[in-house]
């Protein structure tokens, strides 16, 4: 699975047990090219599926959706094609592991992603309420 490949699965193993969220038709929220301290992508995504056995603060405070952010370390190349992203992009994300190095693939009908990469991790995840929710960090 996608998340293994991280330095830290146990953010995504921690809220979604064995529902490991799939990255077929995910809202794809932010792609951001960070340039301090090294060649880092920030990904911020909404995943198809909400945890079945969320934190208690989560339910308590009525949450629905979750974000999941990743950063995808020391960047080797980055292919970014297509007309950007518009509000509701709908993405397929895929990882695969080359020799010592890591893809990753984003495709929609309107963009096409492709970074080569040597470490992923999982930045965090976030709950809120629906579209017009406020986050609130795991």
């Amino acid at each position: 699975m996608w998340y293994k490949l991280a330095s830290n699965p146990e953010v995504i193993e921690s809220i979604y047990g064995s529902e490991i969220p799939s990255l077929e038709g995910v809202l794809l929220h932010e792609i951001e090219f960070r340039l301090d301290g090294g060649s880092i992508i920030l990904l911020r995504f909404g995943p198809p599926n909400y945890p079945s056995n969320p934190p208690a603060k989560w339910v308590s405070r009525g949450n629905d959706t979750t974000s999941i952010s990743l950063q995808l370390i020391d960047v080797m190349s980055t292919t970014l094609e297509g007309k950007g992203i518009v509000p509701q992009t709908f993405c397929g994300f895929s990882f695969e592991q080359e020799d010592e190095n890591l893809l990753l693939e984003i495709k929609s009908d309107n963009i096409y992603v492709r970074v080569k990469f040597q470490h992923l991790y999982i930045d965090g995840i976030v709950a809120y309420r629906g579209k017009n929710g406020i986050e609130e960090a795991a």
